[in-house]
């Protein structure tokens, strides 16, 4: 490595040194010879790290492909991304002015998922309640759908985890749209589920929505992913 620093820098070429001691004069020459051989050994020194990086990189592949891991570091991924997405929403988009507009979104959607879950309870399952500004009012409590029960969030999960994988936007045109449609409808059907339960069983009310039905958001999320996966995002479809 020093040997290598020392030729890179401090031995110039004789044409360039008599170049620059033409133009510059013997000192100022031997500075900016000495300056630009000290650029040519950083570019030196880059061009070796980035080569050691994509050959780290090739025998990674080389070993996911040789054992068959693809699908194991797809869902690796597939966490990452929706990690990664959960956190840019709430600290980043959601409280920024300048995506103001994603809270006017949440409420129209919200109210849409309103407007079903009610209908559903009505038409359907002939449950009585009263609907009013949002809320579903029944005997034993009632059901406020913010913000926050809108799904927009797992729209926009959906859309960018579809986006970032590979596949043929003809089928993204139209399997990403269906796949905001389904999670629309998982998410009227959360709602008439809770509802039930604040019915029939309101002790453990908390505990299914916080940790069976909004999880059901990301199994619902995760199917359609595995789908696209092995269904649309092969290298004989991408062509």
């Amino acid at each position: 490595m020093f040997l290598d620093f020392f030729r890179f820098v401090f031995i110039v070429e004789s044409n360039q040194t008599q170049s620059f001691r033409t133009a510059l004069g013997g000192e100022k020459s031997i500075c900016l010879c000495f300056l630009l051989n000290l650029i040519r050994y950083y570019l030196f020194l880059q061009s070796n790290h980035n080569n050691m990086i994509f050959s780290l990189i090739r025998q990674i592949r080389e070993f996911i492909n040789k054992n068959k891991l693809k699908f194991l570091t797809d869902i690796l991924l597939f966490c990452f991304i929706t990690v990664a997405l959960h956190w840019l929403w709430w600290h980043v988009w959601w409280k920024l002015e300048v995506f103001d507009f994603l809270h006017l979104w949440a409420k129209h959607l919200s109210h849409w998922v309103y407007l079903g879950s009610s209908w559903m309870l009505d038409n359907i399952f002939s449950v009585s309640h009263r609907a009013e500004n949002d809320t579903l009012y029944f005997t034993g409590g009632a059901i406020s759908i913010i913000e926050s029960c809108s799904g927009l969030k797992q729209f926009y999960q959906l859309f960018f985890l579809l986006l970032i994988f590979p596949g043929p936007w003809k089928h993204k045109l139209w399997y990403i749209p269906s796949g905001m449609l389904l999670i629309f409808c998982v998410n009227i059907f959360r709602i008439v589920v809770l509802s039930f339960i604040l019915l029939w069983k309101p002790d453990i009310w908390d505990f299914a929505h916080l940790w069976v039905l909004r999880p059901f958001y990301y199994v619902v999320i995760f199917i359609l992913w595995v789908i696209w996966v092995e269904r649309f995002s092969s290298k004989k479809l991408c062509k």
